[in-house]
């Protein structure tokens, strides 16, 4: 059985009498909630409105997030390998030493996000718009930016680790090349 709760009320925000190890909570009204903790991979999540929701240490890997909106959500320390964020709006949300090896950040906002120490190795930021997010101490390692223009307003990217090359397409080069600081460019290949 899964309850869902809010955060900051408690009140209980959906309950499935199931026992199923993955969950479909596509377009699901479910902000504020708190889903620190828990296991939910493989579930989806598309199109749902979770901004404010907590998913502090939550296992998230290999979920769907398409086009769900994730402002102000708490992934500190989750797991979100393989998870697909394509498209997801996550102004200001915090990643805080989260593992999102191999997740796709196609066209999602990331405006204001922080990433810091969070595993980002293998990610693909596909025309994601980076504006004021927070990239210190976060392990690029064969991630590839392709067509980010904002890429140069991002923060923390002098501070960035790697044991492994990023990529960076022609685009985002040519767009912001020239102000990226010189360590976050020998990151990439």
């Amino acid at each position: 059985m899964l309850t869902i709760r809010h955060k900051d009320t408690g009140a209980v925000l959906l309950q499935s009498p199931t026992k199923a190890t993955s969950f479909d909570l596509s377009v699901k009204g479910l902000q504020g909630a708190d889903f620190r903790q828990l296991d939910l991979r493989h579930s989806t999540f598309d199109s749902s409105f979770l901004d404010g929701a907590d998913f502090e240490g939550a296992n998230l890997s290999f979920c769907w997030f398409s086009g769900a909106m994730l402002r102000h959500t708490i992934f500190r320390r989750a797991k979100l390998s393989c998870a697909r964020l394509a498209h997801a709006a996550m102004s200001h949300a915090l990643c805080d030493g989260a593992n999102l090896r191999s997740a796709d950040l196609s066209f999602a906002i990331l405006r204001n996000a922080s990433l810091r120490e969070a595993d980002l190795s293998g990610c693909l930021f596909y025309k994601t718009s980076l504006e004021g997010a927070d990239f210190t101490g976060a392990d690029i390692s064969q991630a590839i930016f392709a067509r980010c223009p904002s890429l140069h307003l991002a923060k923390g990217l002098s501070e960035v680790v790697w044991s492994r090359p990023a990529s960076l397409d022609m685009s985002t080069h040519h767009a912001c090349g020239s102000h990226l600081p010189p360590s976050f460019l020998r990151a990439i290949e």
